[in-house]
């Protein structure tokens, strides 16, 4: 090594830091949230758009009163962009994980992003299904899939565990 070598490596060592695995696992379960948010919106847009064409050719119209106090609605599952929405939260949940166990987290900057994405994150996750769930006391008929649950229980205990760790995180980045 010639002395120009060990005089960067005496440089950049100490800030160089070994990246964990873990961060690693969080921040790509983060970006594969994310191409899923983007299938669910680009999904929706060409259900909305198929929607749109259907209306436009059918022969058939509605008869009846939605209004008053016999008026039915019926909600049989979660819309693709209210799909996305949640996968955006569950994404934002993987990345706030991701900032706490990245290699720089000295900074209370770190504190406070972590907590804010989270706090966004859970609401962005437990919001569609929260407004069906109150939808069933309306007497709405509403169905949601397994799924769904599954995705909102994800959501949420990724969202709530990196909330309460980056809520205990010290300025010095100790807990």
């Amino acid at each position: 090594m010639t002395e120009e070598q060990k005089k960067n490596n005496e440089e950049i060592g100490p800030n160089m830091r070994k990246k964990s695995y873990i961060s690693i696992i969080f921040l790509c379960l983060a970006v594969f949230c994310a191409v899923m948010f983007l299938v669910f919106i680009i999904s929706g847009i060409i259900q909305n758009q198929r929607i749109a064409q259907e209306m436009k050719e059918a022969s058939v119209s509605m008869i009846g009163g939605a209004d008053g106090p016999t008026s039915i609605f019926i909600a049989k599952s979660i819309s693709p962009f209210g799909k996305g929405m949640m996968i955006l939260g569950v994404a934002a949940g993987f990345l706030s994980a991701y900032f706490l166990t990245a290699g720089k987290t000295k900074t209370s900057s770190v504190k406070y992003r972590c907590m804010i994405l989270s706090g966004t994150g859970f609401l962005l996750t437990a919001f569609p299904p929260a407004q069906l769930w109150m939808l069933r006391f309306q007497g709405t008929a509403v169905g949601i899939s397994g799924y769904i649950w599954l995705l909102t229980l994800i959501g949420a205990v990724i969202n709530v565990a990196t909330f309460i760790v980056a809520l205990g995180k010290k300025k010095d980045g100790s807990f």
